[in-house]
């Protein structure tokens, strides 16, 4: 199971949609398609981490 690190709903894995991105080597996974764009605009802000490339 998995969380989206914007909101914190938990994901099954069996969901029709897989809404994921990549970053820094790690695959996340959202509950939404705007959760996703906000985390694709400010990984660092939900991960730690000060840079995204």
């Amino acid at each position: 199971m998995h969380k989206c690190p914007v909101c914190g709903e938990e994901l099954y894995e069996n969901r029709d949609e897989q809404i994921v991105t990549q970053y820094q080597g790690q695959t996340y996974h959202f509950c939404s398609t705007d959760h996703r764009d906000e985390f694709e605009e400010q990984p660092g802000e939900y991960t730690g981490s000060e840079d995204y490339t």
